[in-house]
């Protein structure tokens, strides 16, 4: 089976059609799901058999959790879920069991998770029993593991069939969610190897938890590496007033403010960075996954938000928590000052690492060359570029103006206060059509700098924009050194050509 999978992904790689593509695919993806069928099969002959040995390793339950967290992320949150995990900071995590085994069950958990849920969240929480509930000894302490989600749930007929043995709650289902009906009972074996047991709850569309225990060796006595930045991490949000934006109340706000309360920090909740006042010190901030109305990323509106936030409080930093599958979106915020950035779900050791991040002395604010607050409107449809650029130029040290409509961008100029204006496809009007506008409306704004943002340079847009006198064009790819060098050029610095490396025709000359 792994030769065929083997030898099929080859083929894939050749130069082969679009037909012949689709079919390899589909043999993908019907190898994979016998792989599995295969291997669960095997692990259930070997516990029913008494052939299946934990390999006991030392390893962090928390570690285990966030990454087998991290595994489903990508799509859980392209469905739409969001996904936490909470694990009290207090419990030394440290232990010593059968890693692969105890990852396997929790993924089998998560994952069906995940494929029964359509809106809502998975949350995995995770506690030690106490002492007097006779699980802990002087060798070893019982960890139970619960993950909850807000899925289709199960009926009380259904649950009678749960944990047996190609088992499924309801056959007619099998052909829109596929699966064996093994790996809850392979799961609860797994469980009780480590002198656990495995349980649910749950209610037709009312969601399910699943829960398990398993008992892990109590690690070695030795320093706890996770104290140290624990310990700095409380010390440095002591008293902190910390704002949340996480959505509305569930999973993800509850075991976040939790997290956040656990360091020392005051924790306010607000559903939007509009809200937050200025007497919070951080804001911590989670961009949903998914578009907007107009089919934008919801990552570029919060960043947008985010930003808007810290123009109007000079004080505050930003910790933005972003979607897993969404991390490559948010690379030109990342020099933004006062901007911490760190994928979702987050692991607390990030956690700690942003808490301690944003406590230090806020860096001075970047100035332009020329050691003056230089004003920019920016005039911009696409959430994605608009932010991009307006976060480009306050890298800089600009102060940037975002508005959509062309005309709302017109009358803005008019009314003055810009020293440049800078056009990419605003709403309304073409590009080129409010740069000349700009020209042939008041004598006074002839002199104003306009850059024009376009898709592709030498293109029929470029050359309309040099029509309507235009200052310089740049290409929406254009990095930070490429526009604020135009802003900066257009307003009577000497620019050569040749600083613009890729692309030395961008000034109209």
């Amino acid at each position: 089976l792994n030769v065929i999978i083997g030898m099929n992904q080859l083929v894939m790689e050749t130069d082969i059609s679009t037909e012949q593509r689709n079919l390899c695919e589909q043999v993908a993806s019907s190898s994979d799901t016998l792989l599995v069928l295969v291997n669960n099969i095997l692990d259930l002959a070997k516990v029913e058999n008494g052939r299946m040995a934990l390999t006991y390793t030392d390893l962090n339950v928390r570690d285990v959790v966030e990454e087998a967290a991290r595994t489903i992320a990508a799509n859980a949150m392209e469905k739409g879920l969001e996904i936490a995990v909470y694990l009290d900071p207090s419990i030394d995590a440290r232990a010593s069991g059968d890693v692969d085994r105890l990852r396997q069950i929790l993924l089998n958990l998560l994952s069906n998770a995940v494929k029964f849920t359509h809106k809502g969240s998975v949350y995995i929480h995770v506690s030690v029993l106490k002492e007097e509930d006779g699980t802990a000894t002087a060798s070893q302490r019982t960890f139970k593991f619960n993950v909850r989600d807000t899925g289709i749930g199960i009926s009380a007929n259904g649950i009678s069939k749960l944990f047996k043995r190609f088992s499924q709650v309801d056959s007619s289902k099998t052909r829109s969610y596929g699966g064996s009906g093994l790996g809850l009972a392979i799961s609860k074996q797994l469980a009780e190897l480590m002198s656990g047991t495995m349980g649910v709850q749950s209610e037709a569309a009312n969601g399910s938890e699943f829960w398990f225990t398993a008992s892990l060796l109590r690690p070695q006595e030795a320093p706890n590496p996770d104290e140290g930045a624990l310990k700095k991490a409380c010390k440095a949000m002591e008293g902190v007033a910390v704002a949340l934006v996480a959505g509305k109340e569930g999973p993800l706000r509850s075991s976040l403010k939790l997290y956040l309360s656990k360091l020392g920090a005051l924790v306010d909740c607000y559903n939007s960075t509009a809200e937050v006042p200025g007497t919070a010190s951080v804001c911590f901030v989670c961009p949903v996954s998914g578009r907007t109305e107009n089919g934008d990323l919801m990552v570029h509106s919060v960043m947008d938000g985010v930003i808007d936030m810290l123009e109007e409080h000079k004080s505050m930093r930003a910790v933005v928590l972003v979607p897993l599958p969404h991390q490559a979106e948010v690379s030109p915020y990342k020099k933004l000052p006062r901007v911490l950035i760190y994928v979702r779900p987050v692991r607390f050791g990030d956690l700690c690492a942003a808490a301690l991040a944003a406590s230090q002395p806020r860096p001075p604010t970047p100035s332009n060359r020329e050691g003056e607050t230089l004003r920019v409107l920016l005039a911009a449809r696409n959430a994605r570029q608009r932010t991009e650029k307006k976060a480009q130029m306050m890298c800089a040290g600009y102060r940037v103006k975002v508005i959509e409509q062309a005309q709302e961008a017109l009358e803005a100029v008019k009314q003055g206060g810009y020293q440049a204006i800078v056009i990419n496809n605003p709403v309304g009007l073409p590009g080129p059509e409010l740069c000349a506008l700009i020209r042939d409306s008041d004598t006074s704004l002839e002199a104003m700098p306009v850059i024009g943002i376009v898709s592709a340079l030498e293109g029929d847009e470029h050359r309309r924009y040099l029509e309507s006198g235009v200052s310089s064009v740049l290409p929406s790819s254009s990095e930070e050194r490429e526009l604020t060098l135009a802003v900066q050029g257009i307003r009577g610095r000497t620019v050569l050509t040749a600083q613009f490396g890729r692309y030395p025709w961008a000034f109209k000359q």
